[in-house]
């Protein structure tokens, strides 16, 4: 067996879901800002983030199940891990997308931007600039792959290795991955619970 696996994938089994509770929150208390384009970016933050979530974590108990001793090689697993892991990055990518908006647009109240400190990792360029080309990499793949960007001995599709994952000249650490989720996580709490 390779000194590679089995890989190390940080736990985000604790981060519960959000997305109901802010629901229940408008639909029953009024919560979330009034401008129907606002609540709209705050609410597809939570959504995205949730989805980001509960890929990584399905991801890491696909990796898990792939390497249990007992049993099988289970190759469906790791396969299926795979497609996880690429939904986690494409979903934090978009709710990043969404979170620039919420600090960027006019029409979101103050009180709400003041929630979303200016220093958090997930606007810094060096941090988005690593989860979009993963991205990128991922939704480009069958042209990276023809235009000859994925050279010999370098990954062919998003592949687990043990700390990392790997697609072409791409790496995207887990435990960068998974601050980074968490980090978004801790926002959307307070954006679920939010009232204008």
């Amino acid at each position: 067996m390779s000194e590679d696996y089995p890989p190390t994938i940080p736990d985000l089994s604790a981060l519960t879901p959000s997305s109901s509770t802010m629901f229940i929150n408008n639909m029953f208390r009024g919560a979330g800002p009034k401008d129907h384009i606002s609540y709209a970016l705050v609410m597809n933050f939570v959504r995205l983030t949730d989805r980001a979530v509960r890929e990584f974590e399905s991801g890491r108990k696909e990796i898990e199940a792939f390497w249990k001793p007992e049993g099988d090689l289970k190759l469906g697993a790791a396969i299926r891990a795979m497609g996880h892991f690429e939904g986690a990055i494409d979903a934090l990518k978009r709710s990043i997308n969404h979170l620039k908006q919420l600090r960027a647009s006019r029409r979101v109240p103050p009180s709400l931007k003041a929630l979303l400190p200016r220093d958090t990792a997930l606007l810094r360029g060096s941090v988005e600039g690593k989860i979009t080309d993963m991205r990128d990499a991922i939704q480009h793949l069958e042209r990276d792959i023809v235009n000859e960007k994925i050279a010999p001995g370098q990954a062919l599709v998003l592949a687990p290795r043990k700390y990392a994952l790997e697609l072409g000249p791409h790496s995207l650490r887990y435990d960068d991955l998974a601050r980074w989720i968490a980090e978004a996580h801790a926002l959307a709490r307070l954006l679920r619970d939010y009232f204008e």
